[in-house]
């Protein structure tokens, strides 16, 4: 829940604000990139990755790469290809690209021949060293035996916690005050189960959702990567199994959209919903229709407005017992940029919204402009119907507060 004195979160220019304070936590961790090479080894490395949270581990592996001193002999960057050049895969794919870096790409429809034929290119051009950061495939056990040095993992999480696809959103949909990154050994015929070499631990903040807190957690990851890299020798001597009695899993969580269920749900949950998804490949949504016609709604800077918070306006007041879960408000004498929605409870409230296929805009700009009816309810008397299925819907009316 959000209070009176949590304004800063809510301002229009929170999400900027909370990606200062994650740069400041990036420079506070600089240090790691800049660890010094105790490591006699050089590495002819295969990279696994496939998106944005594998791209900042490529990023500093590759300026390692071309230093005088570098950890790394060869770099080659094992992925899958790319099919949308919008996607978060399709950001990495750019990179790789843009610096013409030598790749395998495995074909999705016959992965056993292109095991087979890594493993090959690993005994003929003497690879020692796999690194994995957001690849979503299991390694086969040839290919961890095929290297010298075996394959190692870097997991968005604090193993032995969570396990799999999905650690950051399972991390936010769990309330978790802590979270960080591990780098293992990656295990045979299971994910994220090997040996523990290297841990980095942070605090989950108020504003993060998982577009913050990826950002935070794949640099975070990728600096610790160089830090193992050169201090390879040591960190092995200390690796630790993991203690199974305390492992969870977080497995990946399918589908293109999360739907908000403002009816049915309070508004911390439909808030966590939001913040766990939020800058994922999977995007929170709701829906209405109006008219006829059904229609998506997606929101940017979504927070719960309690009855302490400076946002529960006069007006929010007066019309607070009234108003029906799904109801949505705009208050044309106060904050005029945001949109109020009722939950189950309390209500939610947002500076950021937009239509399917459209951007973002505020609230005032959606009510008055999008809607095309600045009296929300007077005039064409617009309905919005949050459905909660393709098959049930429910009419909610859309509350004013007077002039």
């Amino acid at each position: 829940m959000l209070k009176s004195n949590s304004k800063l979160f809510l301002m229009k220019n929170s999400f900027f604000k909370s990606q200062i304070k994650s740069q400041l936590i990036l420079s506070n961790l600089k240090h790691f990139s800049e660890a010094e090479n105790t490591s006699d080894k050089k590495f002819n490395m295969l990279f696994f990755g496939n998106d944005e949270i594998s791209l900042p581990s490529l990023e500093k592996l590759y300026e390692n790469s071309i230093k005088s001193d570098t950890l790394i002999n060869k770099l080659t960057i094992v992925t899958t290809p790319n099919d949308n050049k919008k996607s978060t895969q399709g950001i990495f794919h750019q990179y790789l690209q843009m610096k013409n870096l030598e790749k395998i790409f495995l074909d999705k429809k016959d992965l056993k021949n292109s095991w087979n034929e890594l493993e090959n290119k690993i005994k003929s051009e003497k690879y020692n060293l796999g690194l994995i950061a957001s690849f979503g495939q299991m390694i086969p056990k040839e290919i961890i035996k095929s290297l010298n040095e075996k394959v190692f993992v870097m997991h968005p999480s604090l193993l032995p916690k969570y396990r799999g696809g999905a650690p950051i959103q399972h991390t936010l949909l769990n309330h978790d005050k802590k979270t960080g990154i591990t780098i293992c050994e990656a295990s045979i015929g299971k994910f994220d189960a090997g040996d523990i070499v290297l841990q980095k631990s942070i605090d989950v903040e108020i504003f993060h959702r998982f577009k913050e807190l990826s950002f935070i957690l794949s640099n975070l990851g990728a600096d610790a990567l160089i830090e193992f890299l050169s201090n390879y020798d040591n960190l092995l001597l200390k690796k630790i199994p993991q203690n199974e009695e305390l492992s969870s899993k977080a497995p990946l969580i399918i589908g293109q959209n999360i739907y908000l269920d403002f009816i049915n749900d309070e508004a911390s949950k439909v808030l966590t919903d939001y913040k766990a998804f939020f800058g994922s490949q999977i995007e929170p949504f709701s829906k209405f229709i109006l008219g006829k016609e059904e229609k998506q709604i997606f929101f940017d800077n979504l927070f719960v407005v309690t009855k302490s918070s400076s946002y529960y306006t006069k007006i929010l007041q007066d019309i607070d017992k009234k108003a029906k879960p799904g109801a949505i408000f705009w208050d044309i004498k106060q904050e005029r940029n945001f949109v109020f929605i009722k939950a189950k409870n309390d209500w939610l409230a947002t500076n950021k919204i937009k239509l399917n296929g459209t951007n973002y805009v505020n609230g005032e700009f959606f009510i008055v402009k999008m809607m095309q009816n600045k009296r929300f309810n007077e005039a064409n008397k617009n309905e919005l119907n949050f459905r909660i299925s393709a098959n049930e819907a429910l009419i909610l009316k859309g509350i004013e507060g007077k002039k």
